[in-house]
């Protein structure tokens, strides 16, 4: 009798909607079981992708603005992971927030505030987690950055920084993870087809830096979730430590 092949298990923060919910669909799609995590609940999801893909699903409801809080949910996540002898094949730090402004008017709640979401939550986050992707053979980390902070973009400093420092973090836990056969890579992705975009840039802003990119279009969530579906499969095991731009050709 044919040994059965066992499920891979993945975790995406930030799935309710935008790109997390096209890389959500695109891992299902990849068959995939899934660890879903985000701040409010949403039972239509789930349902909808247990159906469609007979996938098992689970989901864990926390806010990132919340360190303690998202620590807590972590251990929850293990404690849950080691009762079902589950490893993690993929952690998706997705999950993100913005909020635009000069600096010389900036707040320091704002700062504090971008920076507990963008970065440090899902520092601590990936750190509760790193014991569940141990267990798994060739598993690996996928961080959302942006191209912003490669660009730097005006009016967005505390955004801006808190994506660089993503990048910082994924580049230097590469190194100390390669020992454990857990790849670390970063996705920058630039102009996306996003209620994000369209709720902090004006259609004239967005017009403008349009005309100014090569492929002279908005990139989609979908062509993110490939990447991301692309960076997880056996094809990019060769890639690790790197920070790929998704932008259409910005310059």
């Amino acid at each position: 009798m044919p040994e059965t092949k066992k499920s891979k298990t993945a975790i995406i923060t930030g799935c309710n909607r935008g790109i997390g919910q096209s890389i959500t669909s695109r891992l299902a799609q990849d068959g995939y079981d899934l660890i879903l995590c985000s701040r409010n609940k949403n039972d239509q999801i789930m349902k909808s992708l247990k159906e469609k893909y007979k996938i098992q699903v689970r989901e864990y409801n926390f806010d990132l603005r919340d360190i303690d809080g998202t620590i807590s949910s972590s251990k929850e996540i293990v404690k849950d992971c080691n009762q079902l002898n589950q490893g993690i094949d993929l952690l998706v730090n997705n999950a993100g927030m913005i909020k635009t402004g000069l600096f010389l008017m900036e707040k320091k709640e704002n700062f504090k505030e971008i920076f507990e979401v963008n970065f440090f939550s899902q520092v601590f986050f990936t750190q509760s987690i790193i014991n569940l992707l141990k267990k798994s053979k060739d598993s690996s980390i996928i961080n959302i950055s942006s191209t912003s902070a490669l660009e730097h973009d005006l009016g967005r400093m505390a955004y801006n920084a808190s994506k660089a420092a993503l990048i910082s973090f994924s580049k230097t836990l590469s190194k100390e993870l390669s020992m454990f056969g857990i790849r670390v890579n970063c996705i920058a992705p630039g102009l996306i087809d996003t209620e994000m975009l369209t709720s902090f840039t004006t259609q004239k802003v967005i017009n403008e830096m349009i005309n100014k990119n090569i492929s002279k279009r908005l990139g989609t969530k979908n062509e993110i979730a490939e990447l991301v579906s692309f960076l997880a499969s056996d094809k990019s095991k060769y890639i690790n430590g790197q920070t790929l731009r998704i932008d259409g050709g910005m310059f």
